[in-house]
């Protein structure tokens, strides 16, 4: 129930204060934000309008308010990613994140499963699909670009490989939870005779990206995941048809959690580093420093 009564005392201030305060800003505004009858009080239309959009400013307002005051932990950030996420991109690029924002604790878990924001004692996290999670906002980082990948060492036990039926005497190395991969591709390069369930299957995909960097065999991986070994020439990616899924990595949290100016400052250093070659940040977000003044970052629904 609305009431100047109650807003006075949580203000500190008289009803007649409040009410007055009241009059001069919808002078200001020229707008009427209440009706008063019978001693009951309730917003206009307009007045609801203004309430909600104000609310949300005062809220971020607050939260900015209380990561200075030192409320909130905002400094420490709880992360939940899939693991060949951690391994194989987030842990070389963490150095640098510390080094802009060596106050924050940065704590991160491993999990293959969905995990609940609202339940569970984490801030936010990185998965693959389509980006669309009901009741999270997300932020993509980068795409899926599967394509077979094998180590040089292997690559030149089995040259020469000019077509993607030579792949009949390769092992194929499989994950688990993308048992498809294999025939999906050869199916796609038209790669007819060859058995795309043969070879070693692996719990996980990046159990088989290890699999392929020791030698076993080839698999279908993400190249993302080993850009730099690709650049260097220690892997090899001798066909560079991918598997069109149209899916990726997003960050994702809850819109309660998207306007913690910690968690903000996390998530455009991650968009920053997915987006440039080396990893490093861009000097636009290398000056956004952690500061209430430019904490307030668009929120994508």
């Amino acid at each position: 129930m609305l009431s100047f009564t109650q807003a006075a005392v949580e203000l500190n201030l008289t009803p007649a204060a409040v009410s007055h305060q009241i009059k001069v800003l919808e002078g200001r505004l020229g707008v009427r934000l209440f009706w008063r009858q019978n001693n009951k009080l309730s917003l206009t239309d307009k007045g609801a309008a203004y309430v909600g959009t104000v609310r949300e400013a005062l809220d971020m307002i607050a939260v900015a308010t209380d990561f200075l005051r030192g409320k909130g932990h905002d400094h420490r950030l709880r992360i939940s990613v899939l693991p060949i996420f951690a391994t194989r991109w987030l842990i070389p690029r963490l150095p640098l994140f510390k080094a802009l924002y060596p106050d924050f604790s940065v704590h991160v878990s491993t999990s293959y499963r969905l995990v609940d924001f609202k339940r569970e004692d984490i801030d936010a996290g990185v998965r693959y699909g389509s980006g669309d999670w009901h009741g999270l906002n997300s932020w993509y980082l980068f795409g899926e670009e599967v394509v077979p990948i094998c180590s040089r060492r292997l690559w030149e036990q089995i040259a020469p490989v000019r077509v993607p039926a030579d792949l009949e005497n390769i092992t194929m190395i499989h994950s688990a939870n993308t048992t498809e991969y294999w025939r999906l591709w050869l199916s796609a390069v038209g790669a007819e005779g060859i058995n795309p369930t043969d070879g070693i299957t692996f719990d996980n995909c990046l159990l088989a990206l290890e699999a392929a960097r020791a030698g076993l065999g080839m698999a279908m991986v993400n190249r993302t995941y080993l850009a730099d070994e690709i650049e260097r020439g220690e892997m090899i990616v001798p066909f560079q048809v991918t598997l069109p899924r149209g899916l990726g990595c997003y960050f994702v949290c809850t819109e309660e959690r998207a306007k913690s100016p910690g968690l903000s400052a996390f998530r455009d250093w991650l968009i920053a580093s997915s987006t440039s070659d080396d990893g490093h940040l861009n000097e636009a977000v290398r000056r956004q420093r952690l500061n209430p003044q430019n904490a307030q970052h668009d929120i994508a629904s």
